[in-house]
């Protein structure tokens, strides 16, 4: 058969220059399982962020980033701020003693710091019921519980405790639990003993929504 007798495949038009069926390579199910632990769903839906490793109810959830919490947490901690300057003003409003003489100057007086107490309990309340802080609300930052489907509830209430024990002798026991005992789930030795974790909303789904 002469070459001109030959028959070729057609060439690919420009429009679409891979048009041919090429087979696929599928990875086997051991390449799977070692490089994506959910199967094909180890990235969230639209690939925006690693999955949650854990329940299944947190299947396509993406656990927030350590940058991202600490923004949040700053976030909040001036809300919050800005929130009990407001009561301590309306308190003042109505004669309640802000400060008294100190030998040192002026102190909050214990009224003052009642009031602090107060807009932190309510806050603290709403997160136990809903899973937000005030400013992770608006960066999309998420609390909820790791082995169930739920709002944090008293878990949230044990987290604070923890946290503020470890608070002491200056955030250095705090800071070390934050930054170094982490695991794949962007979760710290306090949050593993909450049962919490913490999720960016914004890049995976909300399991609560």
């Amino acid at each position: 058969m002469s070459p001109s007798e030959r028959h070729y495949p057609a060439a690919p038009t420009p429009s679409d220059p891979y048009q041919h069926d090429y087979p696929r390579a599928q990875p086997t199910p051991d390449v799977a399982a070692a490089y994506m632990p959910h199967g094909y769903g180890a990235y969230a839906a639209g690939g925006f962020g690693p999955q949650v490793i854990g329940p299944e109810h947190l299947n396509g959830c993406v656990p927030v980033s350590l940058g991202k919490r600490v923004g949040a947490r700053l976030l909040d901690s001036m809300i919050m701020g800005f929130v009990t300057g407001v009561a301590l003003g309306v308190a003042a409003l109505f004669g309640i003693p802000l400060e008294e003489s100190a030998a040192f100057g002026e102190t909050a007086s214990l009224e003052a710091y009642l009031v602090g107490g107060v807009v932190s309990l309510v806050f603290l309340a709403i997160n136990a019921a809903t899973g937000w802080w005030p400013g992770s609300r608006l960066v999309g930052v998420r609390t909820v519980a790791f082995s169930e489907p739920s709002v944090p509830g008293g878990r949230a209430v044990g987290k604070q405790l923890l946290s503020g024990l470890a608070g002491f002798f200056f955030y250095i026991p705090w800071l070390i639990i934050v930054f170094a005992t982490r695991d794949e789930n962007e979760r710290h030795a306090i949050d593993r003993a909450s049962n919490i974790i913490v999720l960016d909303v914004k890049r995976g789904r909300d399991p609560l929504a």
